[in-house]
């Protein structure tokens, strides 16, 4: 049985986009649930984990439209480029309130709420950006 290899991976540009993502998604679920841990070991309420998930939807409600809309007039490569760099920096800040001790509920909240707004532009971008790296596969028509 030999290995397939999808075809859109075959083409440079796409392939480091796929292994950028990877990695960038990779630490993100990373991160999801060190909040998680660290959330229990600040408080013993259930609902405070429960949180986390409303600091994450109501960007994405309030921002996926405006995100949508910004992917299809600006430059998606820039987007994305913005928008990874500002989760990074979203996520060395949250290393250091942490590393600090000082790091508060609230503080984890915001900081959530602020990746998941950065992510409402970074999904469009990224899904729009697709097309552009990988050419159009033309099927020939069917005889009839």
């Amino acid at each position: 049985m030999a290995l397939h290899i999808p075809p859109s991976l075959y083409h440079r540009r796409f392939r480091l986009l796929w292994l950028g993502l990877l990695i960038s998604i990779a630490g993100t679920q990373m991160q999801t649930w060190a909040l998680f841990w660290h959330i229990r070991t600040l408080t013993d309420l259930p609902i405070a984990l429960g949180g986390v998930g409303l600091a994450r939807i109501l960007p994405v409600i309030i921002f996926s439209l405006v995100g949508g809309a910004m992917a299809d007039v600006v430059n998606r490569r820039r987007l994305l480029l913005v928008t990874q760099s500002a989760m990074t920096l979203l996520a060395l800040l949250l290393a250091w309130l942490t590393l600090r001790g000082s790091i508060t509920l609230w503080q984890i909240y915001a900081l959530t709420a602020m990746q998941a707004m950065t992510a409402a532009f970074d999904i469009p971008a990224r899904q729009a950006l697709v097309p552009n790296l990988v050419p159009a596969v033309t099927c020939p028509m069917p005889s009839a």
